[in-house]
């Protein structure tokens, strides 16, 4: 009996696991190529591993959202290289 609710239960997040990767528009064939490789690329594991990884993930994203925000501010000498809103969100198809 044991067995088959190891059985269901791999089978169960095997599925929404596909669905996952499918809304990336991968298999899980090309999700585990792309860990793999990620993997070789950064000689160590691709992502953050612990108890609390999506909130890390995202003080990481912010963190380096933040620090290009400001590499942005300094790049500009003057009010002339800003590039007004508007522009930069017709630029990237983004409604305001």
């Amino acid at each position: 009996m044991q067995t088959i609710k190891t059985l269901a239960s791999f089978f169960i997040r095997s599925f929404a696991v596909e669905d996952i990767y499918a809304h990336c528009g991968l298999t899980q064939t090309n999700a585990i190529n792309i860990f793999i490789q990620q993997s070789i690329n950064m000689e160590g594991m691709p992502l953050l591993v612990t108890k609390n990884s999506k909130d890390a993930i995202r003080e990481q994203a912010i963190g380096i959202l933040m620090a290009e925000l400001r590499k942005g501010e300094l790049s500009a000498s003057n009010s002339e290289d800003w590039i007004p809103e508007k522009e930069i969100l017709a630029k990237f198809g983004v409604d305001a």
